[in-house]
Protein backbone atom coordinates (compact mmCIF):
# COMPACT_ATOMS: atom_id res chain seq x y z
CA UNK A 1 0.00 0.00 0.00
CA UNK A 2 2.88 2.27 0.61
CA UNK A 3 3.85 1.95 -3.41
CA UNK A 4 0.60 4.35 -3.82
CA UNK A 5 1.97 7.71 -3.70
CA UNK A 6 5.06 7.21 -6.37
CA UNK A 7 2.49 4.67 -8.79
CA UNK A 8 0.00 8.07 -8.74
CA UNK A 9 3.31 10.12 -9.63
CA UNK A 10 3.95 8.31 -12.29
CA UNK A 11 3.74 10.73 -15.20
CA UNK A 12 2.10 8.03 -17.20
CA UNK A 13 -0.96 8.28 -14.56
CA UNK A 14 -1.02 12.12 -13.84
CA UNK A 15 -1.30 12.93 -17.82
CA UNK A 16 -4.85 11.22 -18.07
CA UNK A 17 -5.64 12.76 -14.69
CA UNK A 18 -4.64 15.98 -15.64
CA UNK A 19 -7.14 15.56 -18.93
CA UNK A 20 -9.90 14.04 -16.57
CA UNK A 21 -9.65 17.24 -14.31
CA UNK A 22 -9.62 19.84 -16.92
CA UNK A 23 -12.42 17.71 -18.77
CA UNK A 24 -14.64 17.47 -16.00
CA UNK A 25 -13.55 20.90 -14.61
CA UNK A 26 -15.35 22.51 -17.50
CA UNK A 27 -18.36 21.42 -17.68
CA UNK A 28 -18.85 21.16 -13.65
CA UNK A 29 -17.84 25.14 -14.46
CA UNK A 30 -20.71 25.44 -16.91
CA UNK A 31 -24.28 27.63 -16.22
CA UNK A 32 -27.09 25.83 -15.50
CA UNK A 33 -30.35 27.63 -17.04
CA UNK A 34 -32.84 25.57 -15.29
CA UNK A 35 -30.83 26.07 -11.82
CA UNK A 36 -30.53 29.73 -12.08
CA UNK A 37 -27.54 30.21 -13.50
CA UNK A 38 -25.81 28.48 -11.12
CA UNK A 39 -22.97 25.55 -12.17
CA UNK A 40 -23.05 21.80 -11.26
CA UNK A 41 -20.48 22.62 -9.09
CA UNK A 42 -22.09 24.99 -6.68
CA UNK A 43 -25.31 22.79 -7.25
CA UNK A 44 -23.07 19.78 -5.94
CA UNK A 45 -22.07 21.65 -2.97
CA UNK A 46 -24.92 22.73 -2.13
CA UNK A 47 -26.90 19.70 -2.23
CA UNK A 48 -27.65 17.98 1.34
CA UNK A 49 -26.43 14.39 1.41
CA UNK A 50 -26.47 13.21 5.21
CA UNK A 51 -29.50 12.99 5.17
CA UNK A 52 -29.92 10.10 1.82
CA UNK A 53 -29.57 7.43 4.40
CA UNK A 54 -30.41 8.18 7.53
CA UNK A 55 -33.32 10.61 6.82
CA UNK A 56 -31.68 13.68 8.38
CA UNK A 57 -29.36 13.82 11.75
CA UNK A 58 -27.57 16.58 13.88
CA UNK A 59 -24.32 16.80 13.07
CA UNK A 60 -21.81 16.06 16.14
CA UNK A 61 -19.42 18.09 17.39
CA UNK A 62 -15.76 18.06 18.58
CA UNK A 63 -13.46 15.28 17.75
CA UNK A 64 -16.87 13.30 16.97
CA UNK A 65 -17.36 15.47 14.19
CA UNK A 66 -14.12 14.42 12.62
CA UNK A 67 -14.41 10.88 12.98
CA UNK A 68 -18.23 10.94 11.70
CA UNK A 69 -16.60 12.72 8.37
CA UNK A 70 -13.67 9.92 8.13
CA UNK A 71 -16.26 7.22 8.16
CA UNK A 72 -18.16 9.37 5.27
CA UNK A 73 -15.42 9.92 3.08
CA UNK A 74 -15.09 6.52 1.10
CA UNK A 75 -19.24 6.45 0.74
CA UNK A 76 -18.77 10.18 0.14
CA UNK A 77 -18.93 10.34 -3.81
CA UNK A 78 -22.08 7.58 -4.22
CA UNK A 79 -24.16 9.30 -1.26
CA UNK A 80 -23.46 12.88 -3.49
CA UNK A 81 -24.33 11.27 -6.57
CA UNK A 82 -27.91 10.03 -5.09
CA UNK A 83 -28.65 13.17 -3.19
CA UNK A 84 -27.72 15.29 -6.78
CA UNK A 85 -29.77 13.08 -8.75
CA UNK A 86 -33.19 12.84 -6.12
CA UNK A 87 -32.96 16.65 -5.91
CA UNK A 88 -31.30 17.72 -9.67
CA UNK A 89 -31.91 15.17 -11.80
CA UNK A 90 -31.68 16.86 -15.51
CA UNK A 91 -28.36 18.45 -13.93
CA UNK A 92 -27.23 15.10 -12.96
CA UNK A 93 -28.22 13.61 -16.84
CA UNK A 94 -27.10 16.84 -18.44
CA UNK A 95 -23.77 17.47 -17.23
CA UNK A 96 -23.17 14.85 -14.09
CA UNK A 97 -23.55 11.84 -16.70
CA UNK A 98 -20.67 12.49 -19.18
CA UNK A 99 -18.59 13.86 -16.13
CA UNK A 100 -19.23 10.25 -14.88
CA UNK A 101 -18.13 8.69 -17.75
CA UNK A 102 -15.23 10.72 -18.37
CA UNK A 103 -13.85 10.23 -15.13
CA UNK A 104 -14.48 6.89 -15.55
CA UNK A 105 -12.68 6.29 -18.80
CA UNK A 106 -9.42 8.48 -17.49
CA UNK A 107 -9.80 6.52 -14.22
CA UNK A 108 -9.35 3.04 -16.31
CA UNK A 109 -6.15 4.47 -18.58
CA UNK A 110 -4.36 5.25 -14.79
CA UNK A 111 -5.79 2.05 -13.13
CA UNK A 112 -3.99 0.48 -16.46
CA UNK A 113 -1.17 1.94 -15.50
CA UNK A 114 -0.80 0.93 -11.84
CA UNK A 115 -2.05 -2.22 -12.19
CA UNK A 116 1.13 -3.06 -15.18
CA UNK A 117 3.93 -1.62 -13.09
CA UNK A 118 2.49 -3.22 -9.38
CA UNK A 119 1.02 -6.49 -10.41
CA UNK A 120 3.74 -7.34 -13.83
CA UNK A 121 6.24 -4.86 -12.61
CA UNK A 122 6.49 -3.21 -15.88
CA UNK A 123 5.26 0.34 -17.22
CA UNK A 124 3.49 1.47 -19.69
CA UNK A 125 3.13 5.04 -21.69
CA UNK A 126 0.04 6.96 -21.61
CA UNK A 127 -1.44 6.83 -24.59
CA UNK A 128 -1.14 2.91 -24.93
CA UNK A 129 -3.14 3.16 -21.40
CA UNK A 130 -5.86 5.45 -22.87
CA UNK A 131 -6.36 3.04 -26.26
CA UNK A 132 -7.04 0.22 -23.59
CA UNK A 133 -9.47 2.37 -21.75
CA UNK A 134 -11.18 3.13 -25.03
CA UNK A 135 -11.18 -1.07 -25.94
CA UNK A 136 -12.72 -1.59 -22.46
CA UNK A 137 -16.20 1.66 -22.30
CA UNK A 138 -18.66 -1.30 -22.68
CA UNK A 139 -17.04 -3.64 -19.83
CA UNK A 140 -16.90 -0.25 -17.99
CA UNK A 141 -20.30 0.87 -18.33
CA UNK A 142 -22.12 -2.52 -17.46
CA UNK A 143 -19.87 -2.37 -14.24
CA UNK A 144 -20.46 1.34 -13.44
CA UNK A 145 -23.95 1.78 -14.30
CA UNK A 146 -24.92 -1.95 -13.67
CA UNK A 147 -25.92 -1.39 -9.91
CA UNK A 148 -27.69 1.86 -10.19
CA UNK A 149 -30.02 0.15 -13.22
CA UNK A 150 -30.42 -2.96 -10.86
CA UNK A 151 -31.55 -0.64 -8.09
CA UNK A 152 -33.78 1.56 -10.27
CA UNK A 153 -35.25 -2.13 -11.30
CA UNK A 154 -35.99 -2.95 -8.15
CA UNK A 155 -37.17 0.79 -6.96
CA UNK A 156 -40.09 0.55 -10.29
CA UNK A 157 -41.08 -2.93 -8.92
CA UNK A 158 -41.66 -2.02 -5.69
CA UNK A 159 -43.38 1.16 -6.91
CA UNK A 160 -45.61 -0.49 -9.16
CA UNK A 161 -46.64 -3.37 -6.27
CA UNK A 162 -47.26 -0.47 -3.80
CA UNK A 163 -49.40 1.17 -6.28
CA UNK A 164 -51.15 -2.06 -7.63
CA UNK A 165 -51.90 -3.45 -3.80
CA UNK A 166 -51.91 -0.66 -1.68
CA UNK A 167 -54.28 1.69 -3.70
CA UNK A 168 -57.56 -0.12 -2.56
CA UNK A 169 -58.23 -1.13 1.17
CA UNK A 170 -59.53 -4.45 -0.61
CA UNK A 171 -56.19 -5.17 -1.75
CA UNK A 172 -54.07 -3.64 1.40
CA UNK A 173 -54.90 -6.80 2.82
CA UNK A 174 -52.74 -9.20 0.09
CA UNK A 175 -50.54 -6.30 0.13
CA UNK A 176 -50.02 -6.16 3.53
CA UNK A 177 -49.16 -10.46 3.79
CA UNK A 178 -46.69 -9.66 0.39
CA UNK A 179 -45.29 -6.92 2.07
CA UNK A 180 -42.08 -9.32 2.75
CA UNK A 181 -41.69 -9.70 -0.74
CA UNK A 182 -40.76 -6.24 -1.55
CA UNK A 183 -38.54 -6.11 2.25
CA UNK A 184 -36.66 -8.98 0.43
CA UNK A 185 -35.84 -7.48 -2.84
CA UNK A 186 -34.87 -3.70 -1.25
CA UNK A 187 -32.82 -5.81 0.98
CA UNK A 188 -30.92 -7.27 -2.27
CA UNK A 189 -30.74 -3.29 -3.83
CA UNK A 190 -29.86 -1.91 -0.18
CA UNK A 191 -26.97 -4.74 0.07
CA UNK A 192 -26.46 -3.97 -3.46
CA UNK A 193 -25.80 0.39 -2.59
CA UNK A 194 -24.28 -0.16 0.24
CA UNK A 195 -21.53 -2.98 -1.04
CA UNK A 196 -21.14 -0.62 -4.47
CA UNK A 197 -20.85 2.58 -2.23
CA UNK A 198 -17.71 1.26 0.09
CA UNK A 199 -16.26 -0.70 -2.69
CA UNK A 200 -16.58 1.96 -5.77
CA UNK A 201 -12.86 2.73 -5.99
CA UNK A 202 -12.40 -0.81 -6.76
CA UNK A 203 -14.99 -0.93 -9.70
CA UNK A 204 -12.97 0.55 -12.55
CA UNK A 205 -9.57 -0.59 -11.33
CA UNK A 206 -11.40 -4.40 -11.51
CA UNK A 207 -12.36 -3.90 -14.78
CA UNK A 208 -8.73 -2.38 -15.74
CA UNK A 209 -7.42 -5.93 -14.20
CA UNK A 210 -10.33 -8.50 -15.51
CA UNK A 211 -11.53 -7.61 -18.72
CA UNK A 212 -9.72 -9.22 -21.93
CA UNK A 213 -10.14 -8.65 -25.37
CA UNK A 214 -12.16 -12.16 -26.27
CA UNK A 215 -15.16 -10.85 -28.91
CA UNK A 216 -18.58 -11.99 -26.65
CA UNK A 217 -17.22 -11.21 -23.39
CA UNK A 218 -17.58 -7.80 -23.23
CA UNK A 219 -20.87 -7.27 -20.87
CA UNK A 220 -19.49 -10.49 -19.08
CA UNK A 221 -16.19 -9.43 -17.92
CA UNK A 222 -18.01 -6.08 -16.88
CA UNK A 223 -20.17 -8.12 -14.99
CA UNK A 224 -17.18 -10.41 -13.38
CA UNK A 225 -15.34 -7.72 -12.60
CA UNK A 226 -18.35 -6.18 -10.45
CA UNK A 227 -19.07 -9.08 -9.16
CA UNK A 228 -15.65 -9.34 -7.58
CA UNK A 229 -15.97 -5.78 -5.93
CA UNK A 230 -19.18 -6.79 -4.57
CA UNK A 231 -18.12 -9.94 -2.74
CA UNK A 232 -14.70 -8.49 -1.67
CA UNK A 233 -16.66 -6.14 0.47
CA UNK A 234 -18.36 -8.11 3.00
CA UNK A 235 -16.28 -11.05 2.98
CA UNK A 236 -13.00 -9.10 3.72
CA UNK A 237 -14.44 -5.95 5.51
CA UNK A 238 -11.63 -5.50 8.12
CA UNK A 239 -8.68 -5.86 6.05
CA UNK A 240 -11.20 -3.37 3.41
CA UNK A 241 -10.81 -0.65 6.37
CA UNK A 242 -7.63 -1.38 6.71
CA UNK A 243 -6.00 -0.22 3.06
CA UNK A 244 -8.97 2.16 3.37
CA UNK A 245 -7.38 3.83 6.56
CA UNK A 246 -3.98 3.70 5.23
CA UNK A 247 -4.61 4.82 1.53
CA UNK A 248 -6.64 7.86 3.50
CA UNK A 249 -3.94 8.45 5.84
CA UNK A 250 -1.32 9.25 2.63
CA UNK A 251 -3.76 11.16 0.72
CA UNK A 252 -4.15 13.54 3.31
CA UNK A 253 -0.19 13.83 3.95
CA UNK A 254 0.18 13.74 -0.01
CA UNK A 255 -2.44 16.14 -1.05
CA UNK A 256 -1.34 18.63 2.29
CA UNK A 257 1.92 18.79 0.83
CA UNK A 258 1.33 19.04 -2.88
CA UNK A 259 -0.98 22.00 -1.73
CA UNK A 260 1.33 23.61 -0.15
CA UNK A 261 3.97 23.36 -2.63
CA UNK A 262 1.61 24.50 -5.44
CA UNK A 263 0.85 27.75 -2.82
CA UNK A 264 4.44 28.21 -2.34
CA UNK A 265 5.45 28.00 -5.90
CA UNK A 266 2.39 30.50 -7.24
CA UNK A 267 3.45 33.07 -4.27
CA UNK A 268 7.29 32.92 -5.01
CA UNK A 269 6.70 33.24 -8.80
CA UNK A 270 4.46 36.48 -8.36
CA UNK A 271 6.24 38.31 -5.61
CA UNK A 272 9.85 37.31 -7.83
CA UNK A 273 8.00 38.55 -10.78
CA UNK A 274 6.64 42.06 -9.05
CA UNK A 275 9.69 42.91 -7.27
CA UNK A 276 10.50 45.36 -9.69
CA UNK A 277 7.12 45.50 -12.08
CA UNK A 278 5.80 48.60 -10.57
CA UNK A 279 2.64 49.69 -9.29
CA UNK A 280 0.94 48.37 -12.70
CA UNK A 281 2.58 45.56 -12.59
CA UNK A 282 1.59 44.50 -9.19
CA UNK A 283 -1.40 44.83 -10.08
CA UNK A 284 -1.34 42.50 -12.57
CA UNK A 285 -0.23 39.94 -10.53
CA UNK A 286 -2.47 40.59 -8.01
CA UNK A 287 -5.13 40.00 -10.29
CA UNK A 288 -6.63 43.87 -9.07
CA UNK A 289 -8.25 44.56 -12.04
CA UNK A 290 -10.95 47.12 -11.27
CA UNK A 291 -7.52 49.42 -11.76
CA UNK A 292 -6.52 48.43 -14.98
CA UNK A 293 -7.07 49.34 -18.33
CA UNK A 294 -8.41 46.63 -21.19
CA UNK A 295 -4.92 45.13 -21.70
CA UNK A 296 -4.23 45.19 -18.37
CA UNK A 297 -7.05 43.57 -17.96
CA UNK A 298 -6.08 40.56 -20.22
CA UNK A 299 -2.77 40.35 -19.01
CA UNK A 300 -4.23 39.49 -15.34
CA UNK A 301 -6.42 37.13 -16.86
CA UNK A 302 -3.56 35.53 -18.18
CA UNK A 303 -1.65 35.42 -15.25
CA UNK A 304 -4.52 33.93 -13.46
CA UNK A 305 -5.16 30.92 -15.75
CA UNK A 306 -1.39 30.26 -15.29
CA UNK A 307 -1.31 30.39 -11.20
CA UNK A 308 -4.21 27.94 -11.50
CA UNK A 309 -2.25 25.31 -13.45
CA UNK A 310 -0.30 24.03 -10.31
CA UNK A 311 -3.32 23.53 -8.30
CA UNK A 312 -4.81 22.04 -11.22
CA UNK A 313 -2.14 19.74 -11.10
CA UNK A 314 -1.92 18.88 -7.49
CA UNK A 315 -6.17 18.12 -8.55
CA UNK A 316 -5.14 15.81 -10.80
CA UNK A 317 -2.84 14.16 -8.22
CA UNK A 318 -5.56 13.35 -6.39
CA UNK A 319 -7.97 12.09 -8.96
CA UNK A 320 -4.05 9.79 -9.83
CA UNK A 321 -3.86 8.75 -6.39
CA UNK A 322 -7.69 7.70 -6.11
CA UNK A 323 -7.59 5.33 -9.05
CA UNK A 324 -3.79 3.81 -8.43
CA UNK A 325 -4.82 3.39 -4.96
CA UNK A 326 -7.92 1.73 -5.48
CA UNK A 327 -6.03 -0.62 -8.46
CA UNK A 328 -3.49 -1.82 -5.52
CA UNK A 329 -6.41 -2.46 -3.05
CA UNK A 330 -8.33 -4.50 -5.82
CA UNK A 331 -5.39 -6.57 -6.47
CA UNK A 332 -4.11 -6.60 -2.52
CA UNK A 333 -8.30 -8.07 -1.69
CA UNK A 334 -8.31 -10.47 -5.05
CA UNK A 335 -5.76 -12.38 -4.00
CA UNK A 336 -6.68 -12.66 -0.32
CA UNK A 337 -10.22 -13.91 -1.45
CA UNK A 338 -9.30 -15.52 -4.73
CA UNK A 339 -5.55 -16.20 -4.34
CA UNK A 340 -4.87 -14.73 -7.26
CA UNK A 341 -1.47 -12.96 -8.26
CA UNK A 342 -1.14 -9.79 -8.23
CA UNK A 343 0.88 -10.47 -11.85
CA UNK A 344 -2.70 -12.06 -12.88
CA UNK A 345 -3.82 -9.11 -15.08
CA UNK A 346 -5.31 -9.08 -18.87
CA UNK A 347 -3.34 -8.47 -21.21
CA UNK A 348 -4.64 -8.16 -24.69
CA UNK A 349 -3.83 -11.51 -26.87
CA UNK A 350 -1.38 -12.64 -23.95
CA UNK A 351 1.18 -10.56 -25.43
CA UNK A 352 3.55 -9.33 -22.88
CA UNK A 353 3.73 -5.60 -21.94
CA UNK A 354 6.21 -2.63 -22.41
CA UNK A 355 9.58 -1.15 -21.28
CA UNK A 356 10.52 -2.70 -18.15
CA UNK A 357 10.63 -0.66 -15.22
CA UNK A 358 14.03 -0.27 -13.65
CA UNK A 359 14.79 -1.02 -10.52
CA UNK A 360 11.96 -3.89 -10.54
CA UNK A 361 12.11 -7.53 -11.12
CA UNK A 362 9.91 -9.62 -13.28
CA UNK A 363 8.86 -6.84 -16.02
CA UNK A 364 9.41 -8.17 -19.92
CA UNK A 365 9.67 -5.70 -22.86
CA UNK A 366 7.85 -5.49 -26.10
CA UNK A 367 4.28 -5.94 -27.33
CA UNK A 368 1.28 -4.08 -26.32
CA UNK A 369 -0.47 -2.69 -23.40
Amino acid sequence: MLRVPALALRPDAMVPAFFAVVACGILMSLPIRWEEGRTLAQVWRETPWREVLSGGYDTPGGFLAHITDVAWMCATPIVRCVALVRDHVWAALALGLPILVIACFFGCAIARVASCEFGRAVRIPWPAAIGFAIKRLGPLSVAVFGPACVAGLVSALVMVGGSLLFRWEIMGVLGGALYFAALGVSAFAVFLFASFSLGWPMIVPAVACECSDAPGKTGGDGIDALQRVLAYVPNSPLRLFLYSGILIAQFSVLLYFAAMLADALVSFTSKSAGAFAGVTGRAVLAGETEVLGGLGKTASQFVSFWNNVPHVVVAALAFSFVFSGGTVMYLLLRRLNDGQDESEIAVPGDKPLVEAAPGLSGGSSGGEA
